[in-house]
């Protein structure tokens, strides 16, 4: 198969993931349990031209102590590039002040972060075969160029761009739940006061439905974290109905004393039959199971291939 070619038209270009339909589709954020607990949902589908295959990535990354983000867009294999410099400009803030980050330090560290790696692509694709940085450009480029040649440099800088957005969650200062949104060519912004936001393609229909709730007051700040994940999950359910968002589901919460997987199946079966949009009953105590630590995560899932193994072995037994 013969690579896209890029926006320049180099056939030598390195085609991006994007090119063969390697993106990030839908994930979601919202606030509960009083300000100390996050649910976080994404899905986890990737294609490839004519074929796709769900459960394929893990969309969610600690991004530094209390702080985790999902990330959306075609431009995925930036994204270890620009969270290893989030870290490593975090640590350094924390080494320096003593003290954890502040929101206002993890969003201007992830968008220091993803300038530096876009202007990383400007000086890779445009101006480092005319000897120019990014800097040198900016403060020299219109006196050593001609008009038409500076222009055409412009130009073609323009076009260079990162089609990423990361929606992070974490805790302030207080151990208040943030949730802010950062990366592309706008300034990050705090959904902190709205409780919940979404990215990606399936963001019109999360969204839809995360609102839908919110004015039925099922969902805020203040209810519980079963209610919330619940209502989150079909939000996920809700944004499926975009073309490339996959049914896998990797969820889970975080608060200020860690991390809880989130098994979701068991609510699209509950959601199939009684939600799909109204709260079903009994509610809290059917997701609470559903909520589980890392290591109660393992042990179920260890308990289950047993069972599935002790199951085939008496039906091979039954057969002889």
């Amino acid at each position: 198969m013969k690579p896209p070619s890029s926006a320049f038209g180099r056939a030598d270009d390195a085609p991006r993931l994007a090119d063969w339909g390697f993106n990030v589709t839908v994930c979601i954020a919202a606030i509960c349990d009083h300000d100390q607990t996050i649910v976080l949902a994404a899905d986890s589908k990737v294609s490839f031209g004519d074929f796709s295959s769900d459960r394929a990535v893990m969309k969610l990354d600690s991004l530094f102590t209390h702080w985790i983000t999902m990330f959306a867009g075609e431009d995925i294999e930036h994204i270890p590039f620009i969270l290893e410099r989030v870290h490593g400009l975090l640590s350094a803030t924390r080494k320096r002040k003593s003290a954890p980050p502040t929101p206002a330090q993890v969003a201007s560290a992830l968008q220091r972060a993803y300038q530096e790696r876009l202007d990383g692509e400007i000086e890779s694709r445009v101006l480092r075969k005319y000897g120019f940085s990014v800097a040198s450009f900016r403060d020299h480029g219109k006196n050593k160029c001609t008009a038409s040649v500076y222009n055409s440099h412009c130009a073609k800088i323009a076009n260079v761009k990162l089609s990423l957005r990361f929606l992070v969650a974490g805790f302030d200062e207080k151990n208040k739940a943030r949730i802010m949104v950062g990366g592309g060519e706008q300034s990050p912004v705090d959904y902190t006061r709205l409780g919940f936001w979404a990215i990606g393609s399936g963001k019109a229909a999360a969204l839809s439905s995360l609102t839908y709730h919110r004015q039925r007051q099922l969902i805020s700040s203040s209810v519980s974290v079963e209610q919330c994940a619940y209502v989150v999950a079909a939000s996920k359910f809700m944004a499926e109905s975009a073309r490339d968002v996959g049914k896998a589901t990797n969820m889970c919460t975080i608060s200020t004393r860690g991390i809880k997987n989130v098994f979701e199946n068991p609510m699209r079966i509950i959601w199939d039959e009684e939600g799909a949009p109204r709260l079903p009953n009994n509610l809290e105590s059917r997701i609470a199971p559903l909520i589980l630590t890392p290591e109660e995560a393992e042990k179920k899932a260890t308990e289950a291939v047993e069972y599935f193994r002790r199951s085939a072995a008496q039906k091979s037994k039954d057969q002889q």
